[in-house]
């Protein structure tokens, strides 16, 4: 069917169209509470229907879910229980990252309010972190669920996606880095030892000299250079900003949940069901949004 028919056929009444199968009255749920805001958390590395795995293992030892926020930033973490049966986990090594883990956050004097108490009283790597990234939005978006036959629409504010950080990698490569710069340096405390150490040192300070090195910059360059800069250096800024923000914990409530229910019921359902009046002709409606689509002036 071309477009001018779907067009016309716009206009009749959707009980004469004989290809008609149902006729589904959509509501615009206006019940998230104000300051808050709903969003959508993808997890591209998780198989779909059951994205954050919990080992019965890790059940059994007590271990659960949780949670942090930068409200300003956006930024959130998880961090997730992970299975340390014999059979899958190699304790020696879960204790050298756990113990990287712990001397990283005694170097950053970084302290955190999450559940890692069992983390650093063992010193063994009990769970992984993921990170959000957010998706920009290219248009409007909007969470659907049907009841009873009809639509239910609420506005969505942000997409996020987690992934695995891997910082108990950059954690361990901290720790090797340091290892090589100790040996390198004569001994755990940087002072040099023997006639490599001492004298060698000498000499190499000895023959140090200062040198002043200059960079020629091509003159057209620098508009598009000034313009990149900017951008980097804003960037950096936020990022910066956003590394200075607190943390502030979350309760992370599972789908099955009581409390996650009561909210569902509560927040993405329309309270009111008053018709809406179109003032606007189908056709008009679908030009405009098609031009707003393409972009065309």
């Amino acid at each position: 069917m071309n477009a001018r028919s779907d067009i016309a056929s716009a206009d009749m009444d959707p009980q004469d169209d004989p290809n008609l199968l149902a006729s589904i009255p959509v509501y615009i749920a206006r019940s998230i509470p104000h300051g808050t805001s709903l969003q959508v958390f993808q997890y591209p590395n998780y198989p779909a229907g059951r994205p954050l795995p919990i080992p019965t293992s890790a059940q059994e030892r007590g271990l659960k879910e949780s949670a942090r926020w930068r409200s300003q930033a956006n930024w959130v973490e998880v961090d997730l229980p992970i299975d340390m049966r014999a059979q899958v986990y190699n304790h020696e090594t879960g204790k050298e990252l756990g113990q990287n883990l712990e001397n990283e956050g005694k170097t950053k004097k970084v302290k955190r309010e999450d559940d890692e108490t069992s983390e650093r009283k063992s010193k063994k790597l009990e769970k992984i972190k993921l990170q959000s990234c957010e998706v920009p939005n290219t248009t409007r978006y909007l969470v659907g669920v049907m009841r009873d036959g009809a639509l239910h629409l609420t506005n969505l504010n942000h997409v996020l996606q987690l992934r695995p950080s891997l910082h108990h990698l950059d954690a361990n490569d901290i720790a090797e880095a340091d290892a090589r710069r100790r040996q390198r340096e004569g001994g755990p405390d940087g002072a040099g030892s023997g006639d490599e150490g001492g004298a060698g040192s000498g000499r190499a300070a000895a023959k140090a000299r200062a040198v002043t090195v200059s960079v020629k910059e091509d003159a057209n360059s620098s508009t598009k250079s000034g313009a990149v800069g900017d951008k980097w250096e804003e960037m950096m800024l936020a990022q910066r900003k956003a590394e200075g923000e607190p943390w502030i914990p979350l309760t992370w409530l599972n789908e099955e949940t009581p409390q996650a229910k009561k909210t569902f019921n509560a927040q993405l359902f329309a309270g009111s069901k008053t018709q809406l009046a179109c003032t606007a002709a189908p056709a008009d409606y679908l030009a405009k949004n098609l031009k707003s689509a393409l972009r065309i002036d």
